[in-house]
């Protein structure tokens, strides 16, 4: 089975206001991103700590282009820094149009003592690949 290739964004925002800094603000978030994407073909995976937020998107590259139009105009984000992106042989966060990751233990162990606005384009994508795994182990069968 060939898999198509998909455009992959992984990028960083600063958290504005009240966004990200409770568990109400990051439900509305998730909620808001889950519907939006399944309607825009996209997937993806959002942690969030320390204030930033930690996102990687996949699908279309034209849809995630209007997306990352859209959250330069979200007044709960600034300081959107794109980290990586670029074709993918295909989906790696396809169990989700807009999975969660809470900061566990371990997270905070995989981030090895850097703070998110510290990680370049390679330890931001390890970390959403080790978060997306522990999130695919808690899974139920």
């Amino acid at each position: 089975m060939r898999m198509s290739k998909v455009w992959r964004t992984v990028y960083i925002s600063k958290a504005v206001g009240k966004a990200g800094q409770n568990l109400l603000s990051i439900v509305e978030i998730l909620g808001e991103s889950q519907r939006n994407n399944a309607r825009d073909g996209l997937t993806g995976l959002l942690l969030s700590h320390g204030g930033w937020f930690l996102q990687v998107l996949e699908g279309d590259r034209g849809r995630i282009a209007m997306l990352m139009a859209r959250l330069e105009r979200d007044p709960r984000h600034s300081d959107i820094r794109v980290l990586a992106e670029g074709e993918a042989p295909g989906r790696a966060f396809s169990d989700w149009s807009m999975g969660q990751v809470l900061v566990t233990p371990q997270i905070e162990d995989d981030l090895a003592g850097q703070s998110i606005p510290d990680l370049d384009g390679r330890g931001a994508t390890d970390l959403l690949d080790k978060a997306a795994g522990r999130l695919r182990a808690m899974a139920p069968a």
